[in-house]
């Protein structure tokens, strides 16, 4: 009886197990698909070439899935820290080695993050309710959606991009709409909400990813304005290698990049356990603040060495590894893991 016993118990151990493997696989490869052309796009708005988005969506993802604390935040590139980045550097922004000073704000921001964690600082979320994080989160996500409006009608990137900055350059501009376009990224939106309401299970923001691709791709259509992402930089890992910043460390610059890091890292603190916090209130997992702030601080510091640009907590790509059914912290990890790979395997598809 007992070796009955002994050996159920074993059974149910080890399909848990295995289903909170596949569930963080399954999971893993759609954050990865989708991390893949929004890394890119991160680090274009922050002013460097696309690849160090790409970089930042590898490495940190797995760091911060070691150290962190949240079972659902996948961490990386998001909207919010590259407008802050490229907001902070803007009176760098026309020298020739302005990458070098993305990539100390990255380490220097992570140092911040990291002192705070270790000095036990994350009892100061406490103080910031749930009605305040949800504002955060709202207001993030509106940001996101407008920053989006313009690309989605294939108009020219705004010379602001604050809110009434994108909003005054599309009403300037809606004349010139590009209603393929268009047409391209509603019919992708529609796809996706269609497959919400009645195909819950289906893996949709996956299929939109490759069909979008190969529409563009089979009928040419980058030549009818659709502007893929492949044009604005080289994709490789010629630069995936340890590197210090070279000649930003200065005293003339030191008040810039203390001051910038130090406003990127409250804000990437802010978004990351808020982000988390919003997800746990559904799974009921309690957030060790102090280790959230370790493990997102040094997945900045080992994004910033390695040529990445600063890092967060991601809203959206949490949103979809948490839908995705992600089990534990491991799903972030493989969802680097799985950048690395696709940028391995399909170099010459990344661009579309």
């Amino acid at each position: 009886m007992n070796r009955v016993i002994f050996n159920t118990k074993k059974w149910i151990f080890n399909n848990i197990k295995r289903n909170r493997i596949q569930a963080d696989l399954k999971a893993g490869i759609t954050v990865a698909l989708i991390a893949v052309p929004q890394a890119m796009a991160y680090a274009a708005l922050t002013g460097v070439n696309p690849i160090y988005g790409l970089y930042a969506a590898i490495i940190p993802a797995i760091v911060a899935s070691i150290f962190g604390s949240s079972n659902h935040v996948i961490t990386g590139p998001t909207n919010t820290i590259a407008l802050a980045t490229s907001g902070v550097l803007i009176v760098v922004a026309s020298q020739s080695n302005y990458p070098e000073f993305v990539f100390a704000i990255a380490i220097l921001s992570g140092i911040f993050k990291l002192l705070l964690g270790t000095f036990k600082l994350g009892f100061l979320i406490r103080y910031v309710s749930n009605s305040v994080l949800t504002g955060f989160l709202t207001g993030a996500a509106v940001l996101i959606m407008i920053n989006q409006l313009p690309k989605l009608m294939g108009l020219t990137a705004p010379s602001r991009y604050d809110l009434f900055g994108v909003i005054t350059h599309i009403v300037n501009s809606i004349g010139d709409t590009n209603l393929l376009v268009l047409a391209l990224g509603a019919g992708g939106i529609l796809f996706l909400l269609l497959a919400r309401g009645y195909f819950s299970s289906f893996p949709a923001a996956i299929i939109v990813l490759f069909l979008s691709g190969l529409v563009v791709q089979y009928f040419g259509l980058q030549q009818e304005g659709i502007r893929i992402l492949e044009e604005m930089g080289t994709v490789g890992f010629s630069e995936m290698k340890f590197n210090i910043p070279a000649g930003v460390f200065t005293s003339e610059n030191l008040g810039l990049l203390l001051t910038g890091a130090g406003a990127v890292a409250l804000l990437s603190l802010l978004e990351a356990v808020s982000v988390a916090k919003v997800i746990a209130l559904q799974t009921g997992q309690r957030i060790d603040a102090n280790k959230e702030f370790i493990g997102q601080g040094l997945a900045s510091i080992a994004g910033g060495f390695f040529h990445g640009i600063p890092t967060s907590g991601s809203l959206t790509r949490s949103a979809v590894n948490f839908d995705g059914g992600a089990a534990t912290r491991a799903a972030s990890g493989f969802s680097g893991v799985f950048v690395f790979l696709l940028l391995l395997m399909f170099k010459s598809w990344i661009g579309y």
